[in-house]
């Protein structure tokens, strides 16, 4: 606009120079006195010198009461289009720009007000969720209060992601490396001792991404409880049957075990303890060895409770069948090593045998499987207890 207005002024003073030169040029052919063209030369110098500070003033006041103007309202725009609410415009000088800047203001203090209100309907209804959004074209994130809290973020520190939004995302990246199994777009935070779960829900549309995020913190523990008293045996806190079989059958039917086994577990004259010690220390006596079960194999196995003192687990992954061997020989050494108190005051090796089945690729029936474990036992019972037998599938 300013470039425009130097080009027609510019025009314009071209065109009273020449015609002003033109006067004095004619002046002079009509052989007119010297004074008089003197006085013409003179005209046209003072004529020249006022157009001159006469286009230097209009310029600047152009300057100052329009373009300055327009362009700070330019830029307040563009920063509330950042996201930045914080901004006050204030172009004075032009009556139109200065209501052009209350009505900036007055979108604002509407913008800003109706977020307050939301986060605080939110705090009203004691909602446990936040919502967030930015776009390709703003640096910053606009959110509602919760939104720190819900995601574990100090207050020290969403402070600046809410002003840069690649930091912003680098930590809901972060947190969405932890997702939970079977629960969509559920994550995992806090610490191990006070976990908390929440959902992300995130929508991307025309360059702009909105999210919601949730505490469902209740609802996943809810679900946690009931699968436990489903799939996991109340006194000794390991799978029951049903959910070993159902496990176990899955992974017969979803992959290649390599180096595996069937192990089934029965205690040693657990009859003679439970009835010289009673039940209660009987119970106990089943919780300590469902303890050192478990300790078996701290990778690549699944361990349950099958009923009364029988347990049985699955080990696979392993390169042969000496490595699954040293861990029965490393298990006995256990339980020889860490013997248990006794209500008699003497400290004795929990006794139990076992049978194994090797696995064998192709092996699609838990039954036959654990048929074959159950004759493994039974052979190992025979040999005189405390020890291990083993039995090829067929």
């Amino acid at each position: 606009m300013r470039k425009k207005f130097r080009q027609v002024l510019s025009i314009v003073m071209s065109a009273i120079f020449v015609m002003a030169i033109t006067s004095i040029i004619i002046a002079k052919s009509m052989k007119l006195s010297a004074d008089v063209v003197r006085g013409l030369e003179y005209s046209v110098v003072f004529l020249a010198l006022a157009l001159v500070i006469l286009f230097i003033v209009i310029d600047q006041v152009i300057k100052k009461q329009m373009i300055d103007g327009l362009y700070q309202l330019i830029r307040d725009m563009e920063s509330i289009a950042n996201g930045n609410l914080d901004v006050f415009s204030c172009v004075r000088g032009n009556l139109e720009f200065e209501r052009m800047s209350k009505g900036i203001n007055a979108m604002v203090r509407s913008i800003t007000r109706t977020s307050g209100m939301l986060s605080r309907v939110f705090e009203m209804m004691d909602a446990q969720f936040a919502v967030f959004e930015f776009n390709d074209e703003s640096k910053r994130v606009t959110k509602t209060d919760r939104l720190g809290m819900l995601l574990g973020i100090p207050i020290d520190e969403i402070g600046p992601m809410i002003q840069d939004k690649q930091l912003f995302r680098t930590r809901l990246a972060w947190i969405m490396k932890s997702p939970i199994s079977e629960e969509e777009g559920v994550y995992k935070i806090g610490t191990a001792e006070h976990p908390r779960y929440i959902r992300i829900n995130m929508i991307q549309d025309d360059g702009s991404t909105f999210g919601m995020v949730a505490d469902v913190t209740e609802d996943i523990k809810k679900k946690q409880a009931i699968i436990k008293e489903r799939d996991y045996d109340p006194l000794t806190k390991i799978r029951n049957r049903r959910s070993f079989e159902r496990d176990v059958t899955k992974l017969l039917h979803t992959r290649n075990l390599t180096e595996g086994a069937m192990i089934m577990i029965d205690l040693d004259k657990f009859k003679g303890i439970n009835d010289n010690y009673g039940h209660a220390f009987g119970d106990e006596y089943l919780q300590k060895a469902a303890g050192f079960i478990s300790r078996f194999s701290k990778e690549n196995s699944i361990v349950a409770r099958r009923s009364g003192d029988e347990f049985y687990l699955v080990v696979y992954g392993f390169n042969s069948k000496d490595q699954i061997r040293q861990l029965a020989r490393d298990y006995y050494k256990l339980l020889a090593d860490e013997p248990i108190d006794f209500p008699d005051g003497t400290k004795r090796p929990i006794g139990m045998s076992m049978g194994i089945a090797w696995y064998r690729k192709g092996i699609k029936d838990f039954d036959s499987f654990l048929k074959c474990a159950d004759d493994a036992l039974y052979e190992a019972k025979e040999g005189g207890r405390n020890t291990f037998g083993e039995k090829e599938f067929q």
